[in-house]
């Protein structure tokens, strides 16, 4: 694939398909999508495999055609709010389980340039004013007509923080790069009436008040761990090596429910345990590996930098007793949970074997 032209989570797609699949409400409205899916180059490998990588031309082309089929300007707003809660994965996990609105905002700003390439994105605070700002058309590629994407971003940002914050989330003011068009009712009820046109940025205004609110339902130790693991994690997540990328970010989703085993996470990806498994090994990696590696990265920061007792720790890693976690500690570390703990050894861990305790 030509990634010059940028690139996206395959994920994100398919939602993307899956929601306007459903807008439909009769036959030629089914049979014209289907034809537009063709038209911007979508193919079956584009919405099969959900931890590839696909041209974000293809997105903002069906965005872009969508809108015009539709008649609706705002149609990458509409988007927004029929995207379900969770639907950016890991990334999502670690924003959303921040203490506050103004870490969660930093991380995003952080992390988003890492799943979606290029992107050129920042958060500013002045003047009792924080500003959340990206662009495609500084980065150089050629991306084709990106208004309905930057709809979907500013929108969705703005709904989740509402959600997550329980609170009025209303923009001072939202830029956009690009021409002016009347506002739907529908954008004007997320974004408020102060939206500016031909700017230079794109851009979602807020109070630095506003920031301080705490996010509901957030986990602080589950952050804690998340924050270092998230950032490496995603910097790492180069085109060639997603699918290991994909693979801990589903077993991360599922430890806590213990439903985490080859089949369960394939099923979550989308391919079957032999072709996960086939393309674990071809990364140079398996998944039984895969599964050590995370759990012990989160095993060693919650026994260095909380103290969750070690009851806890099992149960956040899946594990059915204590005794199964310090067992597997001895293994990684050649000591105790509580020597592990206490030893204030912060460097690298050495390899860790794929053997199930």
């Amino acid at each position: 694939m030509d990634t010059t032209h940028g690139v996206i989570r395959s994920v994100l797609l398919v939602n993307f398909v899956e929601q306007v699949r459903h807008i439909c409400v009769n036959d030629d409205q089914r049979r014209e999508v289907e034809t537009i899916l063709k038209r911007v180059g979508l193919t079956p490998d584009d919405l099969s495999d959900g931890v590839a990588f696909v041209s974000l031309r293809k997105l903002m082309a069906l965005l872009t055609a969508c809108s015009a089929y539709f008649d609706d300007p705002w149609f990458g707003v509409r988007m927004a709010r029929g995207l379900p809660m969770g639907g950016t994965g890991l990334l999502g996990l670690f924003v959303f389980n921040a203490p506050n609105a103004r870490e969660a905002i930093h991380q995003l700003a952080a992390c988003a340039p890492m799943l979606l390439r290029p992107l050129n994105a920042g958060f500013r605070e002045a003047s009792g004013i924080g500003t959340l700002h990206w662009s495609f058309h500084s980065t150089g590629a050629r991306l084709g007509d990106d208004f309905q994407f930057c709809q979907f971003i500013a929108a969705i940002t703005v709904l989740r923080f509402a959600q997550k914050t329980e609170q009025d989330w209303t923009p001072l003011n939202i830029c956009f790069e690009h021409n002016e068009i009347p506002l739907s009712l529908e954008a004007v009820e997320i974004f408020g009436p102060r939206v500016e046109f031909g700017m230079d940025e794109n851009s979602v205004c807020v109070l630095l008040t506003s920031l301080e609110r705490r996010m509901v339902g957030a986990d602080p130790t589950l952050y804690a761990v998340l924050r270092d693991l998230a950032h490496r994690w995603l910097a790492e997540a180069r085109i060639e090596s997603d699918i290991v990328a994909r693979t801990r970010r589903e077993i991360v989703l599922r430890l806590k429910s213990g439903a985490v085993n080859l089949e369960r996470i394939a099923e979550a990806i989308k391919l079957s345990p032999r072709l996960l498994q086939s393309r674990l090994e071809q990364a140079g990696t398996n998944f039984e590996r895969v599964l050590s590696e995370t759990r012990s990265e989160m095993a060693l920061r919650l026994l260095r930098d909380t103290k969750r007792p070690v009851s806890e720790i099992a149960y956040d890693l899946g594990y059915s007793a204590p005794s199964v976690l310090t067992r597997a500690v001895r293994r990684w570390f050649d000591m105790s949970p509580r020597e592990r703990r206490h030893s204030g050894v912060a460097g690298p861990m050495e390899p860790v074997e794929p053997r199930t305790p």
